[in-house]
């Protein structure tokens, strides 16, 4: 009954350890499917609708300032006026369609410059595969007050597509990281339609097949680790707790065991999550064999084997 009663009064003083592993382990989930945008097709559809829509916004004020317009397409434009249009996040373009023939007079990128095809369509706004990636393009025809008609157009990327990539081209969403990992623009109507600010569907996202390497965001991995550090702790101080009562050979009978389960389980399975998303668990840069088998593995194994050192010590 005494050892009972010990053990009892340490779970009351150390079984705090425990409950915050359990929240930082229900909070990395809640993170990971129902809070991040890469979790679920509805919350990736939102953030690409909102960063398209905002834009569109953006591009609106700028069809409603007729004086910046009619600076842009004379060339008369302040030094001031050139800077805040090379800050925007998406491209604008600005030409003149007129007894002279059609010229292009502004531009604020160099990534791209948009074909006499998309000038010779009717203003509106819609999707576009171009040579680099697909765009929502949005094009207005406004009249000066001199009489003449200045065509304005904005390419909002959406995603870029380069036909070679490396580290610097990618082909990725622009409006948030790995989003291009679980999903992709379908070619056929299906899945969540993504929509202008106007209400019309401009494309529809797709679900990509399960990957073999799936990956967590960021704040779910930290929570993920922080709650294996705090189950780690306890049995750590558990074993200390056996070893002052029961002498060190029960404290390891306990102790080391526990510990190299837990270590043979995460070979296995994603506890506390899965180590091959990081480069360092890549088998391909260093593996030995079944035990280390990655830069990582081997890390994870010389910290054990130091805790357990310096435990017995």
């Amino acid at each position: 009954m005494s050892h009972i009663k010990t053990i009892r009064r340490f779970f009351y003083k150390n079984g705090l350890l425990l409950i915050l592993a359990g929240w930082f382990l229900t909070f990395s989930y809640l993170f990971q499917y129902y809070w991040s945008y890469t979790s679920a097709p509805a919350q990736v559809k939102k953030t690409l609708q909102r960063t398209i829509n905002s834009r569109e916004k953006d591009f609106e004020k700028i069809l409603k300032d007729t004086a910046l317009l009619r600076s842009l397409n004379y060339g008369t434009y302040n030094k001031t006026s050139f800077q805040q249009l090379l800050k925007k996040d998406y491209f604008i373009f600005v030409a003149s369609d007129g007894a002279d023939g059609f010229q292009t007079r502004f531009w604020n990128t160099q990534t791209i410059l948009p074909g006499i095809e998309l000038w010779q369509r009717a203003d509106g706004v819609w999707f576009e595969q171009l040579i680099n990636g697909y765009y929502t393009v949005y094009k207005k025809t406004t009249e000066l007050k001199d009489g003449s008609n200045c065509l304005v157009m904005a390419l909002i990327p959406v995603k870029w597509n380069y036909f070679v990539v490396n580290n610097y081209l990618e082909n990725k969403f622009v409006a948030g990281k790995e989003i291009e990992r679980n999903f992709d623009i379908a070619d056929k109507p299906a899945g969540a339609a993504v929509k202008s600010l106007a209400g019309n569907t401009l494309f529809f996202l797709a679900e990509r097949p399960v990957q073999e390497v799936p990956k967590n965001n960021l704040i779910a991995v930290w929570l993920r680790i922080f709650a294996a550090i705090f189950v780690l702790l306890f049995i750590h101080l558990l074993a200390i707790r056996i070893g002052a009562k029961r002498g060190l050979l029960k404290a390891l009978l306990f102790f080391v065991p526990l510990v190299l389960a837990l270590r043979i389980l995460s070979y296995y399975l994603p506890v506390p999550l899965n180590f091959r998303q990081f480069e360092m668990f890549d088998p391909s840069i260093y593996g030995s064999n079944m035990v280390l088998r990655s830069l990582g593995d081997l890390l994870i194994n010389a910290v054990l084997f130091t805790w357990i050192v310096l435990f017995i010590h």
